[in-house]
């Protein structure tokens, strides 16, 4: 009987042992998926931050002189613009709260960049056609936009600063 106890109380260390080694497999696995979804979403913030620098450098680019829009399309395009910063936050708040699911700040990400990138080119093209003042005050709120959509992207690269933002 003292045999069997003895024996009893090994299988049930050993399974003990299995059990905590198979729990330990599983949570190095949680954060290696964790770290990549970061990866992730480090990339696609890249990339956004090289949609921005795109539309910044059609403000310098003389070619784009001849290029012109209405008043009308650039408010529009600007409204849809801060919708989707106001989506942004929230995916950017989702993430912070779930760190499992990063989909809807991936999808924020990009539909950001290319509205406030295409917001960006629709401001310059529409400063072709003010006066030279407004005309001069429109590019610079274009890139103090672009200025600050690339610090916002740059933040969210960083888990410890994606918290302050």
């Amino acid at each position: 009987l003292a045999s069997e106890k003895k024996n009893g109380a090994k299988m049930i260390e050993t399974l003990q042992n299995k059990l905590n080694e198979k729990e330990s497999h599983e949570q190095n696995l949680q954060k290696q998926l964790l770290d990549r979804e970061f990866l992730l979403l480090r990339s696609t913030i890249e990339e956004a931050e090289l949609i921005i620098q795109d539309a910044l450098n059609h403000l310098d680019d003389p070619t784009h002189i001849s290029c012109t829009s209405s008043a009308d399309y650039l408010v529009s395009r600007s409204q849809s613009t801060l919708e989707c910063l106001n989506r942004l936050e929230e995916g950017r708040s989702k993430y912070l709260s779930d760190r499992s699911d990063v989909s809807y700040l991936l999808r924020s990400v990009t539909h950001f960049a290319h509205l406030a990138g295409d917001t960006i080119v629709q401001g310059s093209a529409t400063s072709h056609m003010a006066p030279m003042e407004q005309a001069d005050c429109l590019s610079e709120a274009c890139r103090l936009c672009g200025g600050n959509a690339l610090t916002y992207f740059t933040s969210l690269k960083e888990e410890t600063s994606m918290r302050e933002v």
